[in-house]
């Protein structure tokens, strides 16, 4: 059996009193010199609340000294290792909830991940591994003030917990920290409900406890833009190349009601025959090797058909659709060691659009505004939470951002109902509708059955029109796109 042990580094002062323990994991070896013979420890924290211990297991192997083990009981201890790390099916009053939120973590970390080489792992997964540390601080917190051993899965069913947990992400706030919202919370025991359930369907657990969110959370803001605040937003985002991104999402978001995610995720391949696959796996001819899997989410992804007026901003594109281009770097060091010249274009992959976008609405004068019509203000903090100041010692605060950029898409639904478009049709491109066999298999009756979608999308660039012209690509550039359709039918003409 393959084994990899080290030696675990001790303080100067206490390496010539005693030696460098050998340790696997949080497993390590301990030589009892009276009885000649070795053991293997480990820490237990238990749930007994008894607190912490030490417990050893007797190998019955001798010989060798305290750093020279012999190789009969290094492979006891990786024998051991693996015995105690393989899974065990466990009731949830005696499953530990630190070590199933960690394997759970380390299984979507190290899911596979098929495709192009430079493929990041989307940013869902940084979200996850901060809602594990805070409840890792909280699980600590908690101990020291209750006392008592670790938390089971079976205490996270129990909704004094969670209102500790709320009570404890809360005071964070109020202390000098950055605001945490009650959805914030909500999702960071949205991630321990995730863990409980995967160990349940793993086979980790016998049964699943039921986990509380946050009681009485207020309602998400749900104001859709005016069509004269989308051309607002078009024109700011077309002002400067660094906002260019974020005008190629809101025009996606506006046109086929895909997810953030979804679109920041998208690449040219998932455009096929004039259709919008917000889901790889929905593309026709898709095959296992031609997939990449995705991080699992319970949130389904749509299609939709293009409709004349976004087609021509995804006409040639390659790879990731959606990428963030910025002229030059801020860091002229860094644009030396990289080989970059002043002013030339960079283009990057773009995982996430909230800044870009809080800067394009609060450009565009699109800002929460209290009654008497001034913006509402957020102060601008550092990494530790402290608002920061101006040369002259004034506090910097920016406006509010009207909504955040899922706006654009519930102004799609809400336009799309106002305009009649039948509910079917709203829910395939907004993902709401369970992916069938139908859905999977007949692709080629798909640009049929959304005709009342496409033109009632067309229809509202033509209202945005009244008042921009930063939608259309062919009055933008010298570039006239024209699409496959469109260029067979001139061809055709000109014999």
């Amino acid at each position: 059996m393959p084994r990899t042990v080290t030696r675990e580094p001790r303080p100067a002062a206490a390496a010539r009193s005693a030696p460098a323990r050998v340790q696997l994991g949080p497993y390590w070896l301990w030589y009892r010199a009276d009885r000649d013979r070795w053991c293997i420890c480990w820490y237990d924290d238990g749930a007994d609340g008894r607190g912490r211990r030490t417990r050893r297991r007797e190998t019955r192997i001798g010989g060798g000294d305290p750093d020279h083990p012999p190789p009969a009981v290094l492979d006891a201890l990786a024998a051991f290792y693996h015995e105690r790390r393989a899974p065990r099916r466990e009731a949830p009053p005696a499953a530990l909830a630190v070590t199933l939120i960690a394997d759970w973590l380390q299984a979507r970390e190290t899911a596979p991940l098929i495709g192009r080489r430079g493929d990041r792992r989307p940013v869902a997964l940084n979200r996850y591994a901060d809602a594990v540390r805070h409840w890792l601080r909280f699980f600590e917190a908690d101990r020291r003030r209750l006392g008592g051993g670790a938390h089971s899965v079976d205490d996270l069913g129990d909704p004094d917990l969670i209102d500790r947990y709320i009570a404890f992400r809360s005071a964070e706030a109020g202390q000098g920290g950055r605001s945490v919202s009650p959805h914030t919370i909500d999702r960071e025991i949205a991630a321990v409900r995730a863990a409980v359930n995967w160990g349940w369907r793993k086979r980790r657990l016998t049964s699943a406890p039921y986990i509380a969110g946050v009681p009485h959370k207020p309602r998400p803001h749900r104001r859709a833009l005016l069509p004269r605040e989308v051309a607002q937003l078009l024109e700011a985002a077309r002002a400067r190349p660094e906002w260019h991104h974020v005008h190629l999402y809101a025009m996606i978001a506006l046109s086929t009601l895909a997810r953030s995610q979804a679109i920041l995720e998208a690449e040219h391949d998932q455009v096929v025959d004039g259709v919008w696959y917000g889901d790889r796996g929905d593309v026709p001819g898709a095959t296992a090797t031609t997939l990449r899997t995705r991080v699992e989410s319970s949130k389904r992804r749509g299609y939709a058909p293009l409709c004349p007026t976004l087609a021509p901003w995804l006409e040639g594109r390659r790879g990731k659709i959606v990428r963030w281009t910025v002229t030059g770097t801020r860091n002229a060091a860094r644009a030396r060691t990289r080989g970059i010249a002043p002013g030339t274009p960079v283009t990057r992959e773009t995982h996430s659009i909230k800044r870009s976008w809080a800067a394009v609405m609060i450009a565009a004068g699109l800002v929460q505004r209290d009654r008497a019509g001034h913006p509402l203000m957020r102060p601008v903090v550092d990494r530790n939470g402290v608002q920061r100041v101006s040369a002259d010692g004034t506090p910097l605060a920016v406006p509010l951002p009207l909504g955040p950029p899922n706006i654009l898409r519930h102004t799609a639904e809400t336009e799309l109902h106002r305009r009649g478009v039948p509910e079917s049709q709203i829910e395939a491109a907004a993902g709401h509708a369970p992916r069938g066999t139908g859905r999977r298999f007949y692709a080629h009756l798909r640009l049929e059955h959304m005709r009342e979608f496409l033109a009632a999308v067309e229809a509202y660039w033509s209202e945005v029109g009244k008042y921009t012209q930063a939608h259309l690509r062919y009055q933008r550039d010298t570039n006239i796109v024209m699409l496959p359709g469109a260029r067979a039918a001139a061809t055709k003409e000109n014999g």
